[in-house]
């Protein structure tokens, strides 16, 4: 008796000590559920999502951008709109060097052509100063 005891006690403690994997659309509303399933986001994607604080259109378009919820986290906190972050990051720039870029006045597109050019930011402000243009090797 003390011993099915004993295995009724462990085995809820143990039920007690499952971490949540946000498998279910817990805390969410049935339009919520279905705008998150419209979008083509599983329970566990969208509880991800929500968590950081996206919306479903949100989501959307940072998932399309193929960023993952932290990554989206990061440049959003950092202010950028996902369509923007995607052409930082196709630069290969992280948000944090679109940041220096994007304070010197220079587009995604430019950045990524100085970069494609052989020049860093410190020299690409040097060059666009002396007039210069990055070299164009698509020819």
């Amino acid at each position: 008796m003390v011993r099915h005891l004993l295995v009724v006690v462990l085995v809820g403690w143990l039920a007690g000590c499952v971490v949540h994997t946000h498998d279910d659309w817990e805390g969410m509303s049935q339009t919520e559920i279905a705008s998150w399933k419209a979008a083509g986001f599983t329970a566990e994607q969208a509880q991800d999502w929500r968590e950081a604080g996206f919306t479903v259109p949100q989501a959307q378009a940072w998932n399309t951008g193929t960023f993952t919820v932290v990554e989206a986290r990061e440049w959003h906190q950092a202010g950028y709109m996902a369509s923007d972050a995607a052409q930082w990051r196709a630069a290969g720039l992280t948000y944090r060097e679109a940041a220096e870029w994007r304070n010197h006045q220079f587009t995604p597109n430019e950045a990524r052509r100085w970069i494609e050019s052989g020049y860093d930011l410190s020299g690409a402000i040097e060059q666009r100063a002396n007039g210069l243009e990055p070299i164009d090797r698509t020819y």
